[in-house]
């Protein structure tokens, strides 16, 4: 990837990404608070496929999950919560789904579209719930009790494969988009230069 490329592709992410975060904020409240429904794991695979480095793609990820919890826990419980107990794991979740992106998603295709996001969507529900287990506070910590975990989750699941489609969809299909259109600018403005 070349460095103007690379640039292009960035100026196009930040604005897709302040879009996904708002509505992280707006929607829950317009369509009933659903949980899990959320563009988070799609930020994250967008930030793995075209932000370039590995280190560049976590950060943007992160920045984007941190900065719209504030607002969230803002929002809903009215004060600020920097870190909320347990967020080491969904952050965690969120750094393996952006170098997913980086690796399943080297070429953009609707088959590989896909399945990144069936497997971010499995990513978060085994390791954020491996986390809730292993917190104690709601489960045994044996194999019944991680059972259990699972079991009591699974409605949550729903929430997250719907979403993880329908902003997988959307993101990636706004920067397709967008990358076309700036590039046919870019060169159109070269060739008025070079006339």
């Amino acid at each position: 990837m070349t460095a103007k490329n690379n640039v292009l592709q960035f100026n196009i992410i930040l604005p897709i990404l302040f879009f996904a975060c708002i509505t992280r904020i707006a929607i829950p409240p317009m369509i009933g608070h659903p949980v899990n429904f959320s563009p988070i794991d799609a930020i994250a695979l967008l930030c793995g496929a075209y932000a370039g480095k590995h280190s560049r793609a976590i950060f943007i990820t992160l920045l984007s999950v941190w900065v719209s919890d504030l607002l969230v826990n803002r929002i809903a419980l009215g004060h600020w919560v920097l870190f909320y107990q347990g967020f080491y794991w969904q952050y965690g979740c969120y750094i393996l789904i952006a170098l997913m992106g980086g690796q399943l998603l080297n070429k953009v295709k609707l088959v590989n579209l896909i399945f990144a996001s069936l497997s971010a969507s499995m990513v978060f529900f085994f390791i954020s719930n491996l986390g809730v287990w292993l917190a104690g506070t709601l489960y045994p910590l044996t194999l019944n009790g991680l059972i259990s975990c699972y079991i009591a989750a699974l409605p949550f699941l729903k929430n997250t494969v719907a979403s993880d489609y329908i902003f997988v969809a959307a993101l990636f299909a706004i920067f397709a988009v967008t990358h076309k259109v700036k590039s046919r600018v870019s060169m159109e403005s070269r060739s008025q230069f070079v006339k």
